[in-house]
């Protein structure tokens, strides 16, 4: 018992220096902490309407033919996924990574925005909705927010910054989604309201592209670029006659 006690015990110290430390490593890099909170945003705002609104709507429009439709999106997402996945990664490597991200997280949200648009109560909406979500599956496999985490911290640090990525990214999900889920599906405490989750949705999508406009890169990627020019005139330069 004394044995089992100890091992809790460092166990409970080990995650307990590890937040701390990530909490260091944010604290000492604002940019970093903004990429992490947009990411949950991102994250928790397609969550968020999936649970809440998708869900629903398919099971009351689909009925008996929901599994199948779903089959055949998730066939659709995934060859989108798959075939535009390398064209937008070498986009977010040639771009300024903010608007590759931008880009990325407005495709995961247009589909709860067309709900708005075209409305959340029929089928129309649904499907427009579902082709939406489908062509904006092209960045899904480009991992471009973990890249805008490697151009905001130094190399010394980015070990680190990808574990508060992923711990981050799960603490928005069990925050943003797991509790509304307790109040409103579980407890029921709260009325599940479709139009409510939908302009929170709305407002996460906000401040998730307004924190990305906000990000800093680090003067180190610039000098990565001032380097990579110097040399190309360098070489220019021996190779003229």
């Amino acid at each position: 018992m004394g044995e089992e006690s100890d091992s809790d015990d460092e166990e409970v110290e080990s995650c307990w220096n590890a937040l701390c430390s990530g909490f260091k490593l944010c604290s000492g890099n604002c940019e970093l902490g903004k990429v992490l909170l947009a990411s949950g945003l991102q994250m928790a705002s397609v969550a968020l309407p999936e649970t809440f609104v998708f869900a629903l709507l398919r099971a009351r429009i689909w009925g008996n033919n929901m599994s199948s439709y779903m089959a055949y999106a998730a066939i659709g997402i995934n060859s989108v996924a798959v075939i535009f996945g390398g064209p937008f990664g070498r986009f977010s490597d040639c771009v300024d990574r903010r608007l590759a991200a931008a880009v990325f997280a407005i495709g995961t949200f247009a589909p709860t925005w067309s709900l708005l648009i075209f409305g959340h109560t029929t089928a129309k909406a649904l499907w427009i909705s579902t082709v939406i979500k489908v062509v904006g599956s092209y960045g899904l496999t480009s991992n471009v927010m973990l890249a805008l985490i490697n151009d905001v911290t130094p190399a010394e640090d980015r070990e680190e910054a990808v574990g508060a990525y992923y711990a981050a990214n799960n603490l928005m999900s069990l925050t943003m989604t797991g509790i509304p889920v307790l109040l409103v599906l579980i407890l029921r405490v709260v009325p599940n309201v479709p139009t409510i989750f939908l302009i929170a949705q709305v407002v996460l999508s906000g401040l998730c592209l307004l924190l990305l406009s906000s990000v800093r890169r680090l003067n180190l990627r610039v000098a990565r670029s001032s380097v990579s020019a110097a040399s190309w005139v360098q070489l220019c330069h021996y190779a003229s006659p």
